[in-house]
């Protein structure tokens, strides 16, 4: 689990929800419920140590099942998304869920494949443009605001 600021932590609400539809994803697939949660951590700057334990589990072998709510809240590009399918996923054979349903991503068919990349590359442009569009705004405001605006 993990939220890009504190204050999404402070609010509760998305950790929280991700809580709940893992549990009942767990549930539903007859897994063990067992939490990894980064927290108000920005997938996009600094050492990411949950993720970095969640790759030892799986070198490990004690890691075998993944779920996750969103790509987005998985990695931060479409390159570490394919490093991590090749080296980890794929590699240990560990079965990944997602969403709300916990549906299974498929590795092995060249067509599911191709799908899967192609949602990841969606995944980091939205991400992308999500990120200039705050940028963006941030400017403005603070060359409208001057001094009172947003520090950049």
């Amino acid at each position: 689990m993990r939220v890009s600021t504190q204050g999404q932590v402070d609010e509760g609400h998305s950790i929280e929800n991700q809580r709940h539809l893992g549990q009942k994803t767990a549930t539903k697939l007859g897994l063990t419920y067992v939490e990894m949660n980064e927290g108000g951590k920005s997938s996009s700057t600094g050492a990411r140590p949950v993720f970095e334990r969640l790759k030892q589990g799986i070198r490990e072998g004690e890691i075998k099942h993944i779920w996750y709510y969103s790509r987005s809240r998985w990695t931060r590009t479409t390159l570490e998304d394919a490093l991590m399918k090749k080296n980890y996923l794929k590699k240990y054979k560990t079965k990944v869920y997602e969403g709300e349903n916990g549906g299974l991503r498929n590795f092995n068919d060249a067509k599911d494949e191709m799908l899967d990349t192609i949602l990841t590359s969606v995944q980091q442009f939205d991400r992308e443009q999500r990120s200039e569009v705050s940028i963006n705004g941030k400017m403005h405001r603070s060359r409208e605001q001057g001094k009172n605006g947003v520090f950049m």
